[in-house]
């Protein structure tokens, strides 16, 4: 959770009353999410979820998705599924799959 304390920098002072140091802590990072699982497929696509390991801290407000080895980006490396897309809920549509290619997922998840 972040943190927000503020401090006085001068205690009599009518010109110094409110003057203050602001001291913000960023939110800790939540852990990454279970690895996701194919719930449902068809053809060209897959219905991907997830789940968010037990975490205290401020939880995921959105989610990334990455693939590696669609027909798409078949470079070994991971790529960002759906750019332009917000990923607020535990699943994803991915798209554009080619049958019979294995395709890897991994979810990341952020809380700011």
């Amino acid at each position: 959770d972040a943190l927000v304390s503020q401090t006085p920098q001068c205690e009599s002072s009518s010109k110094c009353a409110k003057q203050y140091t602001t001291l913000v802590a960023a939110p800790s990072l939540p852990p990454a999410p279970e690895p996701p699982v194919a719930v449902k497929t068809r053809a060209r696509s897959a219905l991907l979820q997830w789940q968010d390991p037990p975490f205290s801290g401020t939880p995921a407000v959105q989610y990334d998705v990455q693939s590696m080895g669609t027909a798409k980006f078949d470079s070994g490396k991971w790529a960002k599924c759906g750019a332009f897309t917000y990923i607020a809920r535990n699943e994803f549509q991915a798209p554009h799959l080619v049958p019979g290619m294995a395709v890897y997922f991994r979810v990341r998840a952020r809380n700011n």
